[in-house]
């Protein structure tokens, strides 16, 4: 089955909304330092399926029985004019074989969404094992973009999303990947 582990080394999750003017306000962040098997916790994540902690700083979210886990974080922001929001994520996720390689299922999206819409989303995504996909869905109609990626999306990196009302930025490991400008979603993120 498809895994996405998400390691605690610094922050694992930020949901940052502030003025531009880099005042910011951190919504959400976990160390997921739970023992092996206990599950996220619930005062600040809502899942699906199976999401546990491994006893080593990680949250696993596994497709072995369930077909489809997330988890998302009960916090979230609109944005409005002169605000950002930025989501930070340190994460690896499951394909096989060499380039171009194999993803499964729905490709392990990483980001931002309206609730659990999956027609209003901010997202990386893995397009194949080098590949990284990152798109913007307002309404179910999709703006994307992909960055080739040799170290691969099943090696730990760092995902990050600066999103305003007129642009999206996507960061992988500090690098810039892309700047989408249509079809972002409004609605409080999370």
């Amino acid at each position: 089955g498809n895994a996405t582990y998400l390691p605690a080394n610094d922050i694992v999750q930020n949901l940052h909304v502030g003025a531009i003017t880099n005042v910011s306000t951190v919504l959400v962040t976990d160390t997921f330092s739970g023992t092996n098997g206990a599950l996220p916790d619930a005062s600040k994540w809502e899942w699906s399926g199976e999401a546990s902690q491994n006893g080593a700083g990680q949250l696993a979210l596994s497709t072995w029985t369930s077909n489809l886990s997330w988890i998302k974080s009960k916090a979230g922001a609109a944005i409005g004019a002169g605000q950002s929001l930025v989501a930070q994520i340190r994460a690896y996720t499951y394909a096989e074989g060499t380039s171009p390689g194999t993803v499964y299922g729905d490709k392990q999206p990483r980001g931002l969404r309206v609730g659990t819409d999956v027609n209003n989303v901010i997202e990386f995504y893995s397009a194949s094992r080098v590949t990284v996909g990152m798109r913007c869905r307002k309404a179910g109609i999709e703006t994307s973009a992909t960055y080739s990626f040799p170290a691969g999306v099943d090696s730990l990196h760092d995902y990050q999303i600066s999103v305003t009302t007129t642009s999206v930025v996507f960061k992988v490991d500090g690098t810039i990947a892309g700047t989408i400008t249509a079809n972002i979603p409004t609605g409080v993120l999370n």
